[in-house]
């Protein structure tokens, strides 16, 4: 048998797993949805829930937020469909069972198997118990003949040594392991045993014992004897376990007939492990409970994603493809750009973005409509802020002169409100700011964005001047420059910044270090500016941006 395989889930999972509820105090409250309160307990079990997912993320899921926010938003979601005709549907489904069995063979097994080789704790302390003189240690006497107390090791001191005590009195090497470890000395044998069965072989050694128990013999070793009609794992069983597995990675279980036995095999440790669990009611207590009470509402919540939000997410979703293709060429860093396929394939980028930020939106909704109350500044996040009030106190920041906090505020916006108004504003004021800060890039990939994405039509010139003049006097990159200007010469002849952008076409490329040019150019702007310390034009040059911007 291919042990290694077998040690490595193929679905991902680490063996080695840390749950620890210790920390967690009952009334440590963290928030409100709707009515029903979840505590730090709850994020400790669904974070593991999440964390030990046996299945990958969907093109849309909660996984990869937050932890906060998928919490709050899974328990949104189960409000809503808990009660519904397919939640019953679903929790009575294969695929449900053997996820409960699949958590429950992994909590036992990192919890019960792991650290005491197949005991549970109150067994281990009756063993303690009635053998106490075991770990009872009597002193030597002083040098004047007075004798000392006996020492009593606590079971916490002594669980390894009782463990190690048990496993060795009530299970023996079987035949496999002494084929792997042919030891002929008994005292090597049953130390060599021992760490096998508490190292990489510890789930092994276990689901050939438990098997062996339930069936009265081995193992088998052929898939035909376990797999199939009448078999402990059916073949529907073994399709939906192949269903879970990323599609690139099935063919190799389905045409190897090797892998697909040690695919088969993990189901049968499941199923031994989870049907132990039970036999020893570790499956009912708390741990194991709170878990599967978390994955359970994951589960649902992904279903109703997958199967009502992503559509809705997909529908009616749209974007200005002219203007995605000026985005194409600021990728290539080209004026001309002929790849047909790479273009289709930035196309479709842009629209799946816009698509995730509908998604968002949604997701949005259903917080608001359920009703989400943090209560811990440490324990909420962004979505929980207002977008018409960040806003203005991301416009307030700025004007008053804190740059840094306004930038993080606008991203905010944009991050986590780009569906809303407000975070279709601030993409265009993070694009100004970001030019005041010298990352010019950025800033045109936010002004892009905000073209692609339908801004005010009315501005739509001002914006490819913008990014033109950028590209012309910043990034000294003339030719991009002249796209954008003929874009507004061709396409907006009666907009505020055409004569503007005539201006720079005529001197694209050239330093401009007229002053009587610039100054005639400014003063038909309007504007009062003096030419820089030693008459040259950067002063001048300066003083055009702040008007132009604020035609955007």
């Amino acid at each position: 048998m291919n042990r290694k395989s077998l040690l490595l889930l193929p679905l991902g999972l680490p063996l080695m797993l840390c749950l620890c509820y210790h920390g967690a105090v009952k009334n440590d409250r963290l928030a409100y949805v709707g009515s029903t309160l979840l505590t730090q307990q709850d994020a400790d079990a669904f974070g593991t829930a999440t964390r030990y997912y046996p299945t990958p993320a969907p093109e849309f899921s909660l996984a990869g937020r937050p932890t906060v926010s998928s919490l709050v938003e899974t328990e949104a979601i189960y409000s809503r469909e808990s009660g519904k005709i397919g939640s019953f549907k679903l929790q009575h489904s294969l695929g449900w069972k053997w996820k409960e069995r699949y958590y429950t063979s992994v909590l036992f097994m990192q919890n019960i198997l792991q650290p005491n080789l197949g005991y549970s704790d109150a067994q281990l302390q009756q063993y303690y118990k009635n053998h106490l003189d075991e770990f009872t240690i009597t002193p030597p006497a002083d040098s004047t003949g007075h004798k000392k107390a006996p020492i009593v090791r606590t079971f916490a001191e002594a669980k390894t040594t009782v463990t190690d005590k048990m496993f060795q009195a009530n299970f023996q090497p079987d035949s496999e392991f002494r084929q792997t470890f042919p030891l002929k000395d008994s005292e090597a044998l049953r130390k060599q045993w021992l760490t096998y069965a508490r190292g990489e072989g510890n789930g092994y050694v276990f689901m050939r014992m438990y098997y062996r128990e339930k069936y009265g013999s081995p193992l088998p070793d052929s898939l035909k004897d376990f797999c199939g009609p009448g078999k402990i794992i059916s073949q529907d069983d073994v399709d939906l376990i192949l269903s879970w597995l990323p599609a690139d990675r099935r063919d190799a279980y389905k045409t190897n007939s090797k892998e697909l036995r040690n695919l088969a095999l993990w189901l049968v440790r499941w199923k031994l492990f989870s049907d132990k669990a039970e036999e020893m009611g570790f499956a009912s207590k708390p741990i194991v409970q709170n878990v599967l009470k978390w994955a359970w509402r994951y589960e649902l919540a992904q279903n109703f994603i997958t199967e009502s939000l992503a559509p809705e997410a997909k529908k009616g979703v749209t974007i200005d493809t002219a203007m995605a293709w000026y985005s194409f060429l600021d990728d290539a860093e080209s004026p001309v750009a002929s790849d047909t396929a790479r273009y289709k394939s930035h196309l479709a980028k842009l629209v799946a973005r816009e698509v995730n930020v509908k998604f968002d939106s949604l997701i949005y909704e259903i917080r608001r409509a359920e009703g989400i109350r943090f209560l811990k500044n440490e324990w909420k996040d962004e979505l929980d802020g207002d977008p018409a009030k960040l806003l203005r106190r991301a416009d307030s920041l700025r004007d008053t002169g804190n740059v840094a906090e306004a930038l993080n505020t606008y991203r905010t916006l944009v991050d986590n409100f780009f569906f809303a108004k407000e975070g279709r504003k601030a993409i265009l004021e993070l694009a100004k700011m970001k030019t005041e800060q010298q990352q010019y890039s950025d800033a045109i990939k936010d002004y892009r964005r905000a073209l692609i994405v339908d801004a005010d039509r009315r501005k739509i010139c001002n914006t490819m001047f913008m990014i033109g003049f950028i590209y012309d006097e910043y990034l000294n990159k003339p030719e991009m420059a002249e796209v954008n200007y003929k874009w507004v010469l061709k396409n907006a002849p009666d907009c505020e910044l055409t004569d503007d952008a005539e201006f720079m076409m005529l001197h694209l490329g050239e330093q401009m270090a007229s002053v009587d040019e610039l100054q005639a150019e400014v003063k038909r702007q309007g504007k009062k500016v003096e030419a820089g310390a030693g008459g040259d034009s950067s002063g001048l040059k300066s003083e055009l941006i702040p008007g132009m911007q604020k035609k955007i």
